[in-house]
């Protein structure tokens, strides 16, 4: 489900490990936001919109759920995460 969010231009990378990953969002030529953006907390707030609870760490949204989660569970966090992302930062790519 991960490998789903590289389609979004502003994600960066995505790391995990078990069932705890970090997507990492920058500008699609991969230069960083300016820290004083938020940007991470800003789409933390959006999935919260959503109906999924996350934080952020810096610009990486942590995705952290229960070793109990059903597929349809993770489905809908990394649906809200998609939809969050560009919720936020895809008014950037409208000139």
């Amino acid at each position: 489900l991960l490998e789903g969010l590289r389609d979004i231009p502003f994600v960066h990378e995505i790391r995990h490990l078990g069932f705890v990953a970090g997507i990492e969002v920058r500008h699609p030529d991969g230069t960083e936001f300016p820290w004083a953006e938020r940007t991470g907390a800003k789409i933390c707030l959006a999935a919260r919109r959503h109906g999924l609870l996350t934080r952020p760490v810096l610009d990486t949204i942590v995705f952290m759920p229960p070793l109990c989660t059903t597929d349809a569970e993770l489905e809908f966090g990394i649906n809200a995460i998609r939809q969050s992302i560009t919720e936020v930062l895809g008014r950037t790519l409208i000139k």
